[in-house]
């Protein structure tokens, strides 16, 4: 019976933790200035002897594609014979997700050991925020661990990032930067850029992908400022070749899209400038046979599981079931870029099982109050088209469900129904699911046979609640170590 004594107890002190860090979750802005903030996280740092100077670090910051970059980097150190921790954000299930150390959530084990280790100095100074905290812990987890690499991804830009007090990165990467928290990063690409931009040391190399003119011009002028050797990459660079023909042409389908491919090339472009400077040693079976010292960790990038991004489930029919397959695409777009990339790349990702061509597909939608879902909407309504047919997108949009994922700050579907009827009348708009759980148990019911595929989008909630409801409903379709089973696990955050 102590055991089981000495199990509860773990677990209360687990969830106490766990409110400690997220208790002051400030869903306003947070009114201390930035210089102060910074100076306060340069005095934490200290006073835990900089475990971050202990550490090799990659950094990478971006407004759409940096998680993707930081799971393909991590996994291809790991497969280099590294170790390696993951610090990325937010969280679909479980917040432990964020920390992740040679490819496992942090356990809750380590986390309490360096959690109980930082609580005086977090009480000393009770206005950090939980991404400080994190962060702080992240580097503290890290160290503990004796790994030796870091991917570290930023929060929020990055000049005044708290993950940016890493001096000395030995390589940085900069993803797709688009508008999302214009409230904090400002109303330009430039501005927001040159908030990305800040990550950049000198003579620390970078690399970064295709970019809009201004915010181009911004990465080129600051890299030049600071000395930084700056590289652009390309879906058509050899290195995302090399991984095309891996798979015989066929990447995985989360990898399709093309803004996807250029995470990609920008993962693997990091990874080989680390190679070719001699700061990562491969250590890997085969690394002389195909394609040099890049090809094993090119084989194992395409292993890269990072759900939410493009993800495609088949979901072969239930006993008792329909009689067809339903497949489900789960994307974490939430910004107009993201949303833009997605639908201009969903025949890339849409299966046609009657082999039409023109693949049917119905939207489950829902967004933040916080976020541009009025952009988002008019982008859905455009890609309907008048009559329906959505032409420039290669795919028939045959529903849009809008929903509320279960977050306090999601936008009322009325709300949502709203603004797309105004956009496009004729649209196949409806508010008829009480939440995501139902709109998913229709979606896998088969009872839609109109439909080939389901697309759920528009929020990291929606997603999350949607992968929540799909393992609830077919646990059979996820990895046994899938995140979704360890949400029951967890304390609620909100």
């Amino acid at each position: 019976n102590s055991r089981h004594h000495h199990v509860s107890q773990m677990a209360a002190r687990y969830e106490e933790a766990v409110r400690y860090i997220f208790g002051n979750a400030n869903f306003s802005l947070n009114p201390i200035p930035q210089q102060q903030r910074w100076d306060r996280f340069t005095r934490l740092l200290d006073q835990l002897n900089n475990p971050h100077r202990q550490l090799k670090i990659v950094h990478i910051a971006g407004t759409n594609g940096k998680g993707t970059t930081s799971a393909l980097c991590d996994e291809m150190l790991r497969a280099a014979g590294a170790r390696v921790g993951l610090f990325t954000s937010p969280h679909l299930h479980t917040w432990r997700e964020r920390i992740r150390i040679d490819g496992s959530l942090v356990s809750k084990e380590a986390m309490m050991d360096a959690f109980d280790a930082l609580k005086p100095h977090f009480d000393a100074e009770p206005n950090f925020t939980p991404f400080e905290k994190l962060t702080a812990l992240a580097l503290s987890c890290f160290t503990r661990a004796g790994l030796e690499w870091v991917v570290l991804e930023t929060g929020l830009g990055g000049r005044w990032d708290c993950t940016n007090h890493v001096e000395a990165p030995v390589v940085v990467g900069i993803s797709r930067i688009g508008f999302d928290h214009v409230h904090v990063l400002g109303n330009t690409l430039s501005e927001i850029a040159s908030h990305k931009a800040g990550i950049m040391k000198t003579g620390v190399p970078a690399f970064a992908t295709p970019q809009a003119q201004d915010a181009h011009e911004v990465l080129k002028a600051t890299a030049s400022s600071v000395d930084a050797p700056l590289t652009f990459v390309s879906a058509s660079d050899s290195l995302v070749a090399a991984a095309q023909a891996m798979c015989g042409g066929n990447l995985p389908t989360w990898l399709k899209p093309q803004h996807q491919e250029e995470n990609y090339a920008l993962a693997a472009a990091m990874v080989q400038s680390l190679v070719l400077r001699g700061e990562l040693k491969v250590h890997a079976p085969g690394s002389d046979s195909e394609g040099g010292p890049m090809g094993p960790l090119i084989r194992a990038s395409l292993r890269t599981r990072w759900p939410g991004r493009t993800e495609l489930f088949s979901v072969p029919p239930g006993p008792g079931g329909p009689r067809s397959t339903s497949h489900i695409i789960f994307d974490v777009a939430h910004n107009e870029d993201a949303v833009r990339g997605l639908l201009a790349n969903l025949a890339k990702a849409v299966p046609d099982p009657r082999g039409t061509g023109k693949p049917r597909v119905e939207l489950i939608f829902g967004a933040n109050k916080d976020k541009d879902a009025i952009t988002m909407l008019r982008m859905i309504a455009a890609a309907i088209g008048s009559d329906g047919t959505a032409a420039d997108v290669g795919v028939v949009i045959v529903g849009v469900h809008l929903v509320a994922s279960s977050h306090p700050k999601s936008t009322p579907p009325a709300d949502l129904e709203a603004t797309g009827r105004a956009a496009n009348p004729s649209a196949p708009w409806d508010t008829i699911f009480p939440g995501v759980f139902e709109a998913m148990a229709s979606a896998v019911s088969g009872e839609s046979p109109m439909c080939d595929c389901t697309l759920v989008f528009g929020s990291v909630f929606v997603v999350a609640d949607g992968r929540s409801a799909l393992a609830r409903l077919r646990p059979d379709v996820f990895a046994p170590d899938d995140w979704a089973f360890e949400q029951s696990t967890e304390p609620a955050l909100l």
